[in-house]
């Protein structure tokens, strides 16, 4: 857990100083890399062709590529980290402004683990969130969703190729007692969640890269 935990620090800290230096914006930082599913579709996670905004290049972050450890995965799913833009309640602002290129800001900047649910467990004991019924705060199986699997749905990365924005829509995490209400205000925590409504749940572990 610690190393996932490490990982996901050293992707913040590599962002934050791509942008704060003015090296690159929040726009044009890109989680590109060779060994990456879908690296070859620049919709996604850019061409490889920007190494200076590239958080997974020594002329960029500089942090060290890695995969989820097999101890901590779902064996249903993948074993890379997701990248993904929602919005958690209480995190950043709430309202639904834009920026001004007209593009929404309410949305979080978040990389995303999909794990087992001891794991799960385990991630949110160590970082004090409450369980709750003795498992992981989860969304209610009718308000189902499927934005949190990796790479399942990894098109929803920022930036999108489009608009140069963030992507609207999308579940809130920690909205109202059927989205995992007590994760509300927090900037990492392990959810349990339903891709729909009779089907067994699956855990995301999400960690906020940027509070926006």
């Amino acid at each position: 857990i610690q190393r996932v935990l490490d990982h996901f620090l050293a992707v913040k800290i590599a962002v934050n100083k791509l942008i704060s230096t003015g090296q690159c914006t929040e726009k044009t930082v890109r989680f590109w890399h060779a060994d990456r599913y879908g690296q070859a579709d620049p919709d996604y996670y850019g061409d490889g062709s920007n190494t200076k905004c590239q958080i997974y290049h020594e002329n960029g972050g500089g942090v060290r590529y890695e995969e989820l450890p097999a101890s901590l995965a779902d064996p249903s799913r993948d074993t890379e980290y997701g990248v993904f833009t929602v919005r958690i309640q209480d995190v950043g602002q709430t309202s639904s402004d834009t920026d001004y290129e007209g593009q929404s800001v309410s949305h979080d900047l978040v990389m995303i683990a999909n794990v087992n649910e001891q794991a799960c467990i385990e991630i949110n004991k160590k970082l004090g969130i409450p369980l709750v019924s003795g498992g992981p705060p989860s969304f209610d199986p009718s308000d189902h969703s499927n934005i949190f699997l990796s790479p399942g749905n990894y098109d929803i990365t920022m930036p999108s190729r489009a608009t140069g924005g963030y992507v609207n829509g999308a579940a809130i995490i920690g909205w109202n007692s059927s989205r995992a209400e007590e994760v509300a205000g927090e900037e990492f925590a392990c959810i349990g969640l339903y891709e729909n409504p009779s089907g067994d749940p699956y855990y995301a572990f999400y960690y906020t890269l940027i509070a926006r």
